[in-house]
């Protein structure tokens, strides 16, 4: 809580005293963790990994809208929101949405229920050049000890995808 009260206070000294969002604050962290765990990506022992102050630091630092975006957006519903970036081809490519989402259902109290919760569920998808399609990482609750895969996000609030090789342009 205190790494991230830091980087709180770090972005307002280098934006006008102007504070991330909740939702901001978790998508960064997310965004820039250190890996944990045997398999690439979230697992259910280490969450999404381990948080890198460091590196989300550098981030707000080199927050220039062109190669390193933080951006606050609202979007209307049955709406998408675009952004066209360009990959050097050598470093991989990195994109993580995260969003408050309104309170659903609460599910009867039971160990790890199955009821989905999420109200507004956002999809992000990134596209190459030759329109090849890259989808968020996932979870299957159902096999907790397999690795996450690639695919549409319908739990939780939290989308990012991580492209390690990505073609140029």
């Amino acid at each position: 809580t205190g790494s991230l009260a830091l980087l709180q206070e770090y972005y307002a000294q280098l934006y006008s005293g102007t504070y991330m969002r909740s939702a901001t604050l978790k998508g960064l962290a997310i965004h820039t963790v250190n890996e944990a765990g045997v398999n690439p990506g979230p697992d259910y022992e280490y969450g999404w990994g381990l948080l890198a102050v460091d590196k989300a630091a550098n981030l707000i630092t080199r927050n220039d809208g062109q190669e390193y975006i933080i951006d606050e957006l609202n979007l209307v519903e049955n709406d998408s929101i675009v952004i066209k970036v360009n990959s050097d081809g050598l470093s991989p490519l990195v994109a993580t949405i995260c969003w408050n989402d309104v309170p659903g259902n609460p599910a009867p109290i039971s160990l790890n229920p199955e009821d989905l919760m999420l109200v507004n569920d956002l999809d992000m998808r990134i596209y190459d050049s030759d329109e090849n399609e890259y989808l968020p990482w996932i979870l299957d609750p159902e096999n907790p000890d397999n690795g996450a895969t690639f695919g549409d996000n319908f739990r939780d609030n939290v989308e990012k995808i991580e492209i390690t090789e990505p073609v140029a342009g």
